[in-house]
């Protein structure tokens, strides 16, 4: 698991079209306070790209964990609650003021996210 970020950002190197995203996708998986992985980085050392990244896909994780269980609000809350010491304060706060509505068509196998 935590060889991901270094093969995906080998991966997109071979690909000079994606060349200006292999930071965001090598660092996402550090956190803000320099607990994560793969170098450890901290604050503003963590590419904004990375930043952001990472915390989008820290709510995606913890919503699919709880969608049966609470109201997308309540995971909303669970989650900025949780991620003030892992996520850039800056970006949790803008993200706080955004409304997520999540519209799922098991049928189809469709999610479909409405963002203000």
């Amino acid at each position: 698991m935590r060889f991901h970020p270094i093969l995906g950002a080998n991966l997109l190197k071979q690909i000079k079209l994606l060349n200006k995203i292999v930071p965001i996708v090598k660092y996402h998986h550090e956190r803000y306070d320099g607990s994560g992985y793969p170098e450890g980085l901290k604050g503003e050392e963590i590419p904004i790209g990375s930043r952001i990244l990472s915390l989008l896909e820290d709510y995606e994780e913890k919503w699919l964990k709880l969608r049966d269980i609470l109201s997308q609000e309540k995971i909303k809350e669970e989650f900025l609650n949780k991620s003030r010491q892992i996520h850039d304060p800056k970006i949790l706060k803008i993200f706080a003021k955004l409304k997520i509505y999540r519209n799922i068509n098991l049928n189809k196998g469709k999610i479909l996210d409405y963002i203000e």
